[in-house]
């Protein structure tokens, strides 16, 4: 076998070479280095999946600056240079005609082009710069991809510590927050609509992570008792997107990934069983403020059985009705964007979209222009209304890259947990804000990113990786 000595200014030596990184002390000059870098992303990901809108909101409100931006922006005047490194080396080795495609980090550089031009285009269309900011995000967020790719390929353990540590902090904090902290009448200081406890929503994630690490992973003994807690927040929540995509996840998870069939087995078994006993015993408990109704066996078969046929919901729950109005009420919003877009007499709107800024309430009646919703909740009708069908293909093409480099991932490594946590993530956006919003976008690429890493196959990782210079 050819070894080759690594170089960062050429690259990655051709498939078939040992590649060998220039010996170098595995530490920075920073006071503030990686290892810290890592800790603060995790718990980043960690607090934006568990307290969702309220961790989203630490920062300076008045100034819409927010820990999310600040991290960012750190990152981008301290670490740009070693993670754009990392990102010009081909971890992939795949032939040139096809890398356009199936790397990421060109998808990612027109999907941010595409972004700009939305914003440029509302602009000068004279639309209110701060919300336009705001919808920019959408495409800003996803440069998270950069220090997660970056801190993955240095600390390999990064991915399933995450993972353990949302296990935990879901279930104990979501218990707390259906018996207790959702009636907690305290909003943020500057934000008087944000809540301190906000609800959690890494219920999915943390189910499929644990179930894909069932065979390495440290919580022991107390496996079943945080699965059996994230499943009941979960149910508890009475997200349906969020049922959803974890009903998806967990089929794929059986498909690609055999040793997990024992653990989803185990688990699926142990959750019937409870159900079944919830139900016989009519367990009822009040649900959270704002979700409505009850938590109980019947209540979560009615709110599913609500979005297909409401009749039938009727006889388990008693607001079927209303559970349905829930979707109705966007079917109708995702039918004028539309119509708006692919119906507009001016052919520019068919290709850009209205723009970032522009006010897509304005289509339908029924809803407040003064709420300041920007997000029709579902990814593709918000790129649509915002970016026209050119924004579409963009999008197609960014995220079809990132699964294609999981898929790479996967069949590298055999772990499928960064192609379930795109599944999963993905398809809860189509029927909720997942990806237009920090608490849902910023752990996305973060869990995504460090996914990817394994891409990134260097024996040893070299002191450039670590310069800030």
């Amino acid at each position: 076998m050819r070894i080759a000595l690594y170089d960062p200014r050429r690259g990655v030596e051709p498939s078939g070479a040992l590649v060998v990184a220039r010996p170098a002390p595995m530490k920075s000059r920073s006071r503030f280095g990686p290892a810290r870098w890592s800790l603060l992303l995790t718990l980043m990901a960690v607090g934006y999946l568990i307290a969702t809108r309220s961790f989203a909101y630490i920062g300076i409100p008045p100034a819409k600056l927010f820990i999310g931006e600040i991290a960012l922006g750190a990152f981008l005047i301290t670490r740009l240079r070693p993670a754009l490194n990392l990102a010009l080396v081909d971890g992939g080795n795949v032939s040139a005609a096809s890398r356009f495609f199936q790397d990421y980090r060109w998808t990612l550089l027109i999907f941010l082009c595409a972004g700009m031009g939305c914003l440029c285009c509302g602009l000068m269309q004279s639309f209110p710069p701060v919300p336009a900011l705001q919808c920019f995000a959408f495409n800003y967020y996803s440069l998270y991809l950069l220090p997660a790719v970056w801190l993955g390929v240095l600390f390999p353990e990064s991915l399933p510590r995450l993972i353990r540590w949302l296990a935990v902090a879901n279930g104990v904090y979501g218990i707390i927050y259906i018996a207790v902290l959702n009636s907690v009448n305290l909003t943020i200081p500057g934000s008087p609509d944000v809540p301190v406890f906000g609800p959690p929503n890494g219920s999915a994630v943390a189910i499929l992570g644990l179930l894909c690490l069932s065979k390495d992973q440290r919580l022991g003994k107390w496996t079943i008792l945080v699965l059996m807690l994230d499943f009941v927040v979960m149910l508890g929540m009475q997200v349906r997107a969020e049922w959803f995509a974890f009903g998806l996840g967990l089929a794929a998870l059986a498909f690609l990934h055999r040793p997990s069939r024992g653990a989803i087995v185990g688990f699926v078994g142990f959750a019937a069983l409870l159900g079944g006993l919830a139900f016989v015993a009519d367990v009822k408990v009040p649900a959270p403020s704002g979700r409505g109704g009850e938590i109980s066996t019947r209540g979560v078969i009615g709110r599913m059985l609500a979005t297909i046929d409401p009749d039938l919901a009727g006889d388990f729950v008693d607001n079927a009705e209303d559970v349905a109005g829930t979707i109705d009420w966007r079917k109708i919003w995702w039918k004028e964007i539309w119509k708006s877009v692919n119906d507009s007499p001016d052919d520019r709107v068919f290709f850009t979209g209205h723009g970032y800024g522009f006010a897509l309430t304005d289509l339908v009646s029924y809803i407040d222009a003064d709420t300041g919703l920007r997000t029709p909740h579902n990814v593709f009708y918000y790129t649509l209304g915002y970016a026209g069908w050119t924004g579409v293909v963009c999008l197609a093409l960014f995220q079809g890259s990132l699964a294609w480099g999981l898929w790479r991932v996967y069949r590298r490594t055999r772990s499928p947990l960064g192609l379930i946590i795109w599944l999963c993530f993905f398809a809860d956006a189509f029927f909720s804000n997942e990806l237009e919003n920090p608490f849902g976008a910023i752990p996305f690429y973060v869990l995504v990113g460090l996914s990817l890493a394994p891409n990134w196959r260097l024996i040893t990782t070299p002191q450039f990786l670590f310069s800030s210079r």
